[in-house]
């Protein structure tokens, strides 16, 4: 496996190229798939929940709270935030709020998944099989998934570039 199995990763994380510890991921989700190593479950499902936080963050505010209230978030509450966030939710389609839910689903078993089998996860049982590369690649291609799914919808969102921690010649149109 490679990270061509993941464009819709490699686009954001390009996109968001000024966020050290997204690039850090990315990084060591480049570094497991090239070794085949089953930690690159944790580094998919890590890149979902950082992307879904820098969302989060570039339309929070103390009028428009969006952070998960949890104690521990989990991936799904992670992801529940950046929808609301991109306000993808409100859209009266039945269709497209099967498939925001679908998203979530695959979000749920990418968490499970990581939480059963990622080694950089939760302290394993040192003598547990390693996964088959087809586990891995569904892990990755979920992921790529969710990531493609949000970044795309960032991009067509309208930020307030006043707070937005992205490069002012992204608003060069509304300059």
């Amino acid at each position: 496996m490679s990270i061509d199995w993941c464009i819709g990763i490699r686009e954001a994380c390009e996109h968001w190229r000024d966020a050290p510890m997204l690039q850090q991921t990315f990084e060591a989700l480049e570094r497991t798939l090239s070794q085949e190593n089953d930690a690159c479950i944790d580094c998919a499902k890590a890149t979902v929940e950082i992307i879904c936080r820098v969302i989060i963050e570039s339309f929070h505010s103390p009028t428009r709270p969006l952070l998960p209230i949890q104690n521990n978030p989990s991936l799904s509450d992670w992801l529940s935030a950046a929808v609301r966030a991109l306000k993808l939710g409100d859209i009266r389609d039945e269709k497209f709020k099967k498939l925001v839910s679908s998203h979530h689903k695959l979000a749920d078993a990418l968490n499970d998944l990581r939480d059963k089998a990622g080694p950089a996860s939760h302290g394993k049982d040192p003598y547990l099989e390693r996964l088959a590369v087809h586990h891995r690649r569904t892990a990755v291609l979920s992921a790529d998934a969710i990531v493609a799914f949000l970044h795309k919808a960032y991009l067509d969102s309208q930020r307030d570039p006043s707070v937005s921690k992205e490069p002012w010649e992204r608003f060069a149109d509304q300059n």
